[in-house]
């Protein structure tokens, strides 16, 4: 049996030198000067800074970027076209009352005497008109959601936000005509 292999004879695994024979961090004594290192001939001096550096943004925003704020950005869109379809619903129930006025006033016809019963018939009726706006206004709300955070995963969050908001404004548009008609006949 030989000798063991001491570290100076092994040989260098990436340029990089046994352990005893690299040079040691000293710390400096407290109260001595600390020295620059040299500048290497040739290379351009380090300036200091100008200015202080700018402040970090916060972690999140960091971690998660520009994702972040666009989630931001789907919920905010979220929120103004579910506000938007509030609005719509409670013009399509004063088209949807208008109608029905119209109905039961022109083409069914009311006696004399039927004008309190036919104010009963209409309050019925709004309140139901109510009920059925507001749970197709609640299953809207949760599909549009769904629908805009899909449209945020694939990049497209503008487009259907665009699209949206272009059937609301039609719907719109036709809940302000019916009540314009039906109000004029």
């Amino acid at each position: 049996m030989g000798k063991p292999d001491s570290a100076d004879n092994l040989p260098a695994v990436n340029g990089a030198r046994p352990p005893e024979h690299q040079q040691q961090a000293r710390e400096q004594p407290a109260g001595v000067p600390q020295r620059t290192p040299a500048v290497t001939p040739g290379a351009p001096p380090e300036r200091p800074p100008d200015r202080p550096p700018a402040p970090r943004p916060p972690h999140w925003l960091r971690t998660h970027g520009a994702s972040a704020l666009r989630a931001i950005g789907c919920y905010v869109a979220w929120f103004a076209l579910s506000a938007f379809s509030l609005w719509i619903l409670i013009e399509l129930r004063v088209a949807l009352l208008t109608i029905i006025t119209y109905v039961r006033l022109q083409v069914i016809g009311v006696a004399v005497g039927e004008s309190v019963s036919t104010r009963g018939q209409l309050h019925v009726a709004d309140q139901w008109i109510v009920i059925v706006l507001a749970i197709g206004w609640l299953g809207f709300v949760v599909w549009l959601e769904s629908y805009l955070r899909a449209g945020l995963q694939r990049g497209a969050l503008a487009a259907r936000v665009a699209r949206i908001a272009l059937w609301m404004v039609v719907l719109l548009g036709v809940a302000y005509g019916l009540e314009e008609v039906f109000t004029r006949l």
